[in-house]
């Protein structure tokens, strides 16, 4: 828990203020929020009572997490702690891309009703958190 909140906190550095960084997680333009992704990708939780193998709240929680941290991210850059263009910044950038897809595949996964390839895409996006993390903190 304490290397997700740490996690969350490092990646609180801009970088949708960076040229490096495309997409930015919160444009729903780019169905990067929250309800962006779940409209575009026509995620909606079950009727109510309705049993499911896939848990349709964690896939909200990691989306919104993915705001939190792309806001972070934004924080960080413009407080110059991350520099467009570095290759901290870029591997941010990546790490950022990956959890946007990861999140995607889950969405997608989740419509499909495949429980096996939802939790691999968010056991995925959790490994690029993770990764986002050690590339804020510059390892």
């Amino acid at each position: 828990m304490r290397i997700l909140v740490a996690a969350l906190a490092l990646l609180a550095m801009p970088l949708a203020a960076c040229s490096t960084m495309t997409p930015d997680l919160r444009d729903p333009a780019t169905a990067g929020s929250v309800g962006a992704v779940i409209d575009a990708t026509g995620a909606t939780p079950p009727a109510p009572g309705t049993a499911t193998l896939i848990d349709d709240k964690a896939l909200v929680v990691a989306l919104q997490s993915a705001d939190t941290i792309a806001t972070s991210v934004d924080t960080l850059v413009a407080a110059k702690v991350i520099v467009p263009g570095t290759p901290r910044a870029l591997a941010v950038r990546s790490g950022l891309q990956r959890l946007r897809s990861f999140l995607t595949a889950a969405s997608a996964a989740q419509r499909a009703g495949s429980a096996t390839s939802y939790q691999q895409a968010l056991r995925d996006a959790a490994i690029a958190v993770r990764d986002i993390a050690s590339a804020i903190r510059g390892q």
